[in-house]
């Protein structure tokens, strides 16, 4: 796929740096929880990968890996964890722009969590270019991400039933689940207030 430069890019004229960008969406969950971000191009996949945790608002606490597909190793994951039985690359030494090249694939997976396994699509948007500098830049985004460690898809359709009053339980167990979620609405997202602690 070749990369597509913004047709909102400052003229070649100016000074601008290119950037990555990308879309990524949860699986399994409609209407789609999805984010856009930018990543310098020196970006490795440890980069990537905190940048959807900080995209999405998951807390970095569980195992992640990326994958081109089901089929083929992992592409990168974190370093030395004895908990991972499959060899995978470091991520912190593999860079991003070595996979999503101009004559390369267009998305990958990223699996975070493999007890609830949430499965990321992460699509490769082209080159951006800027006119100012930073290392990575929250775009868009829509709707919440699911609250961590609710039980998967199962336990997030049942988080979303409870706050939309159709959950049909005990008033301990309603009372229980209210607790855990605390103000979580899954419709919201707050782009400018998830861009103070993501832009830098």
């Amino acid at each position: 796929m070749s990369p597509r430069v913004s047709e909102d890019s400052p003229t070649p004229l100016g000074r601008t740096t290119a950037y990555l960008s990308f879309e990524v969406r949860l699986n399994e969950i409609r209407p789609v929880i999805t984010r856009r971000f930018l990543l310098s191009k020196t970006a490795t996949f440890r980069d990537l990968h905190e940048a959807i945790q900080d995209a999405f608002g998951w807390r970095n606490v569980h195992g992640w890996l990326f994958y081109e597909n089901a089929l083929k190793p992992p592409l990168a994951g974190p370093p030395n964890e004895e908990d991972f039985v499959q060899p995978r690359p470091d991520a912190r030494k593999v860079k991003v722009a070595s996979f999503f090249r101009e004559d390369g694939p267009a998305k990958c997976r990223y699996v975070y969590d493999f007890g609830e396994e949430w499965e990321h699509e992460v699509r490769y948007a082209g080159i951006v270019r800027k006119a100012e500098k930073f290392r990575r830049q929250l775009v868009t985004g829509a709707r919440a991400c699911p609250p961590e460690d609710c039980g998967g898809i199962d336990g997030y359709e049942t988080c979303v039933q409870l706050v939309r009053g159709k959950l049909r339980t005990s008033p301990a167990e309603r009372k229980e689940l209210k607790e855990f979620l605390g103000d979580w609405d899954p419709e919201r997202f707050e782009l400018e207030e998830v861009k103070k602690s993501f832009d830098r």
